[in-house]
């Protein structure tokens, strides 16, 4: 079934579509979660399905063949360039690295999957790196790109924070090069790393032109393990806000109260989960690559 012969429903087949773009794939609970609601999970995996036959998407399996992704196919990148009217810089819309891109999507989203507060706004890398024009907060460097950003607004002030996930270590000149990027370049409030157990945040830290016991500048650093057992709740173990969770860094007067913690359903890595899982798989690394 081709592009021109499958009708497509704006409200669940363009709108996941379009997030397959912005965040370069999904789960099917997130797409369930997110875009099919009101239904059962299974016909949000046969939609899935269908949309796959015609060359929307496509489904990747892990090495392993116990996990499944779902990302854009080339008629479904048509669809999202037809109706995002912005202008790319770049195109394209692959995954280079799956198992960082899924747990950065996560991370990112967290318990702001189905609503993003007021006064608040997601910025990803994907946007980063294929759009012309960004949105007037957003930092404007061709220095140095994040795994994306966060606004955080009340509606009188604004404070911006970066995203990023290091799976694996850098050399110290490259982190001190980075530190000096975020201090000259890079016009944010804070910085939120996510370490995989390769590395060792307390000597990115110091990578950055900081001792650990400075406090004046804007690195939090959290560690993957943590974030997959606790989600938002993971509290930062050195730097800015150490002792304080992503969710209290992330907390604005306009945040919505309920504070769902969205982690089963942004790591369910079933291609069609039928039964719900009680925890989101304890994995340092997704098994993708």
């Amino acid at each position: 079934m081709g592009y021109k012969a499958m009708r497509l429903s704006f409200e669940r087949d363009i709108r996941s579509l379009y997030h397959l773009w912005r965040w370069k794939l999904a789960t099917t609970s997130t797409l369930a979660t997110k875009y099919f609601s009101d239904t059962a999970i299974e016909n949000c995996y046969m939609r899935l399905w269908k949309l796959e036959k015609g060359g929307f998407v496509k489904s990747i399996c892990a090495r392993n063949g116990q996990g499944f992704l779902w990302t854009l196919d080339l008629n479904g990148y048509e669809v999202v360039k037809s109706n995002l009217l912005e202008t790319f810089r770049e195109h394209g819309y692959k995954s280079e690295y799956l198992g960082h891109d899924l747990l950065v999507s996560a991370i990112h989203q967290g318990e702001w999957l189905m609503r993003v507060p007021e006064h608040c706004e997601i910025f990803t890398e994907q946007e980063l790196r294929r759009l012309e024009f960004y949105p007037e907060w957003v930092p404007k460097t061709n220095m140095h790109r994040p795994d994306g950003y966060w606004l955080l607004g009340n509606g009188s002030s604004q404070r911006i924070v970066a995203l990023e996930l290091e799976l694996n270590s850098k050399s110290q000149d490259s982190y001190l090069s980075l530190g000096s990027k975020y201090e000259l370049d890079i016009q944010c409030d804070e910085v939120i790393w996510v370490v995989g157990h390769n590395c060792n945040p307390k000597s990115i830290y110091q990578g950055l032109g900081r001792p650990a016991s400075d406090d004046s500048n804007i690195h939090s650093f959290f560690l993957l393990r943590d974030f997959l057992d606790h989600g938002w709740q993971a509290k930062a173990v050195i730097g800015k806000s150490a002792g304080k969770s992503i969710r209290e860094i992330l907390a604005t007067s306009a945040q919505h109260a309920a504070n769902l913690d969205y982690m089963d359903v942004l790591l369910d890595l079933r291609k069609k989960p039928i039964n719900p899982i009680t925890r989101a798989p304890k994995i340092e690394t997704v098994p993708f690559r």
